[in-house]
């Protein structure tokens, strides 16, 4: 005898089964403004195209990998984005849904390289012709230095 208001547990089980198998991931999951970032996502048993949207980068749409349940894509986070924290929402074909968070991050670009002198330690203070009389420098010291080892060998030997 069935109880009213209850049903058999065959089909809800099924289903919940399958909706374990629904997820979206982001790699990396913080980024910076103006790079790219990975999708990977499941349906589950539905292997038809997904979409996945997001206000960091908008809507795209996912198709299932040959042989896997698995979706992949890639999408770009314009560098007028703003830094926060974005939803990235996937939705399947057959209504099953998941979302993942993507941080964003505005860092400034350095536009200049660091102050740290006009470079004039770099000649050794010997003008235009510095780097020459360096390089003369140490290949007198090579010499030197082999010299050197051929003296000390011929008095051990």
């Amino acid at each position: 005898m069935l109880a009213v208001g209850t049903a058999p547990a065959g089909p809800p089980a099924r289903a919940a089964a399958a909706q374990v198998d629904v997820f979206v991931e982001v790699n990396p999951s913080t980024i910076q403004a103006g790079n790219q970032v990975g999708i990977r996502a499941s349906c589950g048993e539905d292997l038809n195209p997904a979409s996945v949207e997001s206000r960091a980068f908008g809507e795209l749409t996912l198709t299932p990998q040959q042989g896997s349940r698995q979706m992949l894509g890639q999408a770009t986070v314009p560098s007028t984005t703003r830094a926060g924290e974005y939803e990235v929402d996937l939705r399947c074909a057959n209504d099953a849904t998941a979302s993942a968070e993507l941080f964003v991050l505005a860092m400034a670009q350095p536009t200049r390289g660091p102050k740290t002198g006009g470079g004039g330690a770099a000649g050794a203070g010997l003008g235009p012709a510095g780097p020459v009389l360096l390089a003369g420098a140490g290949a007198v010291a090579l010499a030197a230095g082999a010299v050197l080892l051929v003296g000390v060998r011929r008095r051990t030997g």
